[in-house]
């Protein structure tokens, strides 16, 4: 159980994280996700039992923090839209499924609770956007050894599976979300042909028709005792 103050047009939303789920291998398109697929089958990295997966992981892993600390040199971060579920609405905000790229060739489960959860301070009602969903889009970039900031990610998330449809897929799952939940919903492409080892991390998630956007900006620190 985890504790945030969130901001929700300018006002405070108090939230307890009871549950957190990261969703994975949700590309729509479904060439693109099989090509994805094989290009991490060819780094080792496991073929998943089914497309997508929904791993459960300690709701304490997500965080607001401008820093996070990892075990690893071998762990990077994307941009990805994010569900908070909350007094019987949803919420959505702007996430980061930082994970530990090395640890992904013994198992999922193991490479993504191996790192801390970076979310958005602020959300949007999803009621707001959901009817234009399709027209949001994320963006994100790299920063190495204090260089300039470098484009990773620049997609619509209509790469993605639309909401609805994921949320239908856990259900079936038997994973259905509730009060208390927060889901990230997966990423788009890399512009990289392969996940950048980053110093720093800068994502956005962009309402084009209302010209507004979330933001998150968070830097890494490794050390090689901390993984867990």
């Amino acid at each position: 159980m985890t504790v945030f103050a969130f901001t929700v047009d300018g006002a405070p939303l108090g939230f307890t994280a009871d549950r957190l789920v990261i969703a994975g291998f949700t590309a729509r398109n479904v060439d693109v996700l099989m090509q994805h697929i094989e290009e991490l089958a060819r780094e080792g990295i496991p073929r998943p039992s089914s497309v997508p997966l929904f791993w459960d992981i300690p709701s304490s892993l997500l965080s607001v923090a401008d820093t996070i600390e990892v075990g690893s040199a071998e762990t990077s971060g994307e941009a990805e839209p994010v569900l908070v579920f909350a007094g019987g609405r949803v919420y959505l905000g702007l996430g980061s499924d930082h994970t530990d790229r090395g640890l992904e060739r013994i198992g999922y489960q193991e490479a993504k609770q191996a790192c801390s959860k970076v979310i958005s301070r602020q959300l949007w009602p999803y009621d707001v956007v959901a009817a234009r969903w399709d027209a949001l889009t994320l963006r994100s970039w790299v920063q190495v050894d204090g260089g300039e900031w470098t484009a990773y990610q620049e997609a619509s998330v209509n790469a993605m599976l639309p909401v609805d449809d994921l949320l239908a897929r856990m259900e079936v799952a038997g994973s259905a979300p509730a009060d208390g939940t927060v889901v990230f919903l997966g990423t788009p492409p890399l512009l990289t042909h392969g996940p950048v080892y980053a110093d720093a991390y800068r994502l956005e998630l962009r309402d084009g028709e209302r010209d507004v956007a979330l933001t998150v900006e968070y830097r890494v620190t490794v050390d090689p005792d901390g993984r867990r």
